[in-house]
């Protein structure tokens, strides 16, 4: 067995550690007209491939190299190649939204699925794994995200909230873990911004309340929930928990948020090498079904 990444290769170093495996990772040749070229640095006759890869920012350089990557294994006579996304690009196009339009998530997954397998990282809907042309799996982060507020906040305080309806189900697995109440946030657009709605039975006066969340942008929309939900509830404070932090202008400011190594370059709390090795371990033992991810 071997694994490679090209696009965040921290994470794989800390696999390969839980693992015990020491091979050689892919090489990365980048020309002066933003060209790449990949190359092996060792023999893969016969071997099972897990590829990790986060396909965040620069977003198209991260789909070429596993475009790449697939084909230089496959090229190179493997036993079976083994995708393992740890952040999925695109997913938020999962849908028409406008006339003209494409889903561009759809055209992703396609072009992604000359592999034996894939494992996604909280894809933000699990109808995306229905755009692959073959086998593909969620890698469900919840229990990363348990260990860590369990570890950090008193639960006797705690209020878990789900900020929309796609964040209920993720909500309410962590909710039940944990013992703790779940809110759901009834959540409108409108020309002045967000509004929320929270309806609840009991004060909240003094809680600490905890949004899970699968991907954070900019996080201003995220913020003004934040606000707006302290300031109507009068919790102690808000904290947001989110797989994926794409942070495409920079990181948020003036709210509490934990995320994970998912995408490279990112000074996270929430560990999921850990969680990744189990997965290509059970992955080697053949197990492949939907409750070990």
């Amino acid at each position: 067995m071997k694994i490679y990444s090209s696009t965040n290769v921290e994470l794989l170093k800390q696999v390969q550690s839980y693992l015990n495996i020491k091979n050689k990772n892919v090489s990365v040749i980048k020309f002066p007209d933003s060209e790449s070229m990949l190359k092996l640095e060792e023999e893969v006759v016969n071997e099972t491939v897990f590829i990790i890869q986060s396909l965040s920012a620069p977003t198209n350089d991260a789909i070429i190299h596993t475009l790449f990557l697939i084909e230089l294994l496959k090229q190179a006579c493997v036993k079976k190649v083994i995708l393992i996304l740890t952040y999925l690009c695109y997913a938020r196009q999962d849908r028409i939204t406008c006339r003209l339009s494409i889903v561009a998530s759809n055209i992703v997954c396609k072009l992604l699925s000359n592999v034996d397998s894939v494992l996604i990282v909280e894809p933000h809907c699990p109808y995306l794994l229905t755009y692959f042309n073959t086998p593909s799996f969620e890698i469900d982060v919840s229990p990363v995200i348990c260990e860590h507020i369990s570890k950090n906040c008193d639960l006797e305080n705690v209020v878990l909230i789900a900020l929309d309806h796609g964040a209920q189900i993720r909500t309410e697995r962590i909710a039940n873990s944990l013992g703790v109440p779940q809110l759901n946030v009834i959540k409108t657009r409108g020309l002045d911004g967000i509004k929320t709605m929270l309806y609840v039975n009991k004060s909240l006066v003094g809680k600490v309340g905890i949004i899970i969340d699968d991907i954070i942008d900019t996080g201003k929309s995220v913020k003004q929930i934040s606000n707006q939900l302290m300031s109507d509830h009068k919790l102690d404070k808000i904290i947001i928990y989110c797989t994926h932090a794409v942070m495409s202008t920079a990181q948020p400011t003036q709210i509490d948020l934990i995320f994970s190594n998912s995408i490279s370059e990112r000074k996270a709390k929430l560990d999921i090498s850990y969680l990744i090795s189990r997965v290509i371990k059970y992955k080697l033992m053949n197990k492949t079904g939907h409750g070990l991810f």
